[in-house]
């Protein structure tokens, strides 16, 4: 049986009749949650093998996660799946773009609170040095036949998306991209991931 723990908290009396070998919670960092508590009282089974990339919580309730699921019986670190090649090697980044017109509007706006945080929000998805570095970023690396991941924001100053602005950007400059927005089913998502798979694409 494969179910999400929002699907089994209404079969709790139908889950309560079997019995179960195994049990597999994949992404277990969440099973503190009241839900998962009551789903993991009423499963029956003497194995149950929790995983996770991220078992450490802010909010100190990791014990918990043993408590329901038992000790840590092995564990792989980040350097050993690099070394194995499963992981790629990270490599960070901080640059710092400096758009006087904008921080010069933003800081003669009077607003403050929320209306400031937004106006900031919407004025740096409007900056054209900004869109310039990433456009430029991106270009680079595809000329090296390498692929790039772009997140965004939704829209910029003038109710532009910001993706679509990008897209089109890149595009203009001979970049082969696609987009991915939440209006798409799975299989159209997995269709861009296949084409950035076969170089097709480069982001």
């Amino acid at each position: 049986v494969i179910a999400t723990f929002q699907t089994l908290m209404n079969k709790m009396e139908e889950l309560a009749k079997y019995k179960f070998g195994l049990m597999i919670v994949d992404e277990c960092h969440p099973v503190p949650a009241a839900m998962f508590r009551k789903v993991n009282a009423v499963i029956r089974a003497p194995y149950k093998l929790g995983l996770s990339a991220t078992i450490e919580r802010l909010d100190g309730m990791s014990r918990d996660v043993f408590g329901q699921l038992g000790d840590v019986q092995s564990k792989v670190s980040i350097r050993e799946l690099i070394n194995r090649g499963i992981l790629a090697e990270p490599r960070f980044q901080s640059p710092i773009i400096v758009d006087r017109a904008i921080t010069n509007e933003v800081q003669d706006s009077g607003l403050s609170g929320l209306k400031y945080s937004r106006l900031i929000k919407r004025k740096s998805a409007s900056s054209q040095k900004k869109k310039d570095f990433i456009v430029n970023t991106c270009n680079n690396i595809a000329a090296r036949d390498r692929k790039f991941l772009l997140f965004t924001d939704y829209v910029n100053a003038e109710d532009v998306f910001v993706r679509d602005m990008y897209a089109d950007s890149l595009i203009e400059e001979g970049v082969r991209v696609n987009v991915i927005d939440q209006q798409m089913t799975s299989d159209e998502r997995g269709s861009v991931f296949g084409f950035l798979e076969s170089g097709d694409i480069s982001g």
